[in-house]
């Protein structure tokens, strides 16, 4: 009985996080296929991060008061990945990676250009949600912005090598200028 009250808490968990993390960020909800969230966009604010972070605290604190002994071996490896990838996300918050939300990889403004290939269009609520999204463009945008200008005054920007090459096309010459 022990193995089946510590699992039906550790399943418990798992779902209260995903729920959280599905409703912390709409866009991930989209890319699962949940539609719940498709009218709304990230907030883009340190408040969102602040909280996202004392919540990823709390799970990883009542992920240890569960019984790992009595756990079955796929759910004792349940826990060992839950709580990596857990403290690895708090890591990129308490580091303040939401700082830099431009990288060579991608951004918001990539995850932007790709949202219409990402909602499945087949019912009209799905083209109401998507208008809902545009309407809020302008905030959200703004709220990233900040935060890259306070990344940017507080020196917290990707390594000068990780952007050697990127192309800008406002900026003189078309290159990113990495010299001063």
């Amino acid at each position: 009985m022990p193995e089946k009250n510590a699992a039906v808490s550790l399943h418990a968990l798992f779902r209260e996080e995903w729920e959280a993390h599905l409703a912390d960020d709409p866009f991930f909800a989209t890319v699962t296929g949940d539609r719940r969230y498709n009218d709304r966009l990230p907030e883009a604010s340190e408040a969102r991060f602040a909280r996202r972070a004392e919540a990823l605290r709390r799970f990883l604190d009542r992920v240890q008061h569960i019984d790992r002994q009595a756990l079955s071996d796929d759910d004792r490896l349940n826990v060992d990945v839950f709580r990596r990838l857990k403290q690895e996300a708090l890591a990129e918050i308490d580091f303040r990676t939401y700082l830099m939300p431009i990288t060579r990889m991608g951004g918001f403004h990539t995850a932007l250009a790709e949202l219409s290939n990402l909602v499945m269009f087949d019912r009209l609520q799905d083209f109401e949600d998507y208008l809902a999204r545009l309407a809020g463009l302008e905030s959200y945008l703004e709220g990233e912005t900040s935060l890259m200008r306070r990344g940017l005054a507080e020196g917290v920007t990707q390594p000068r090598a990780a952007l050697q090459g990127i192309e800008l096309t406002d900026s003189p010459g078309g290159k990113l200028p990495l010299e001063r």
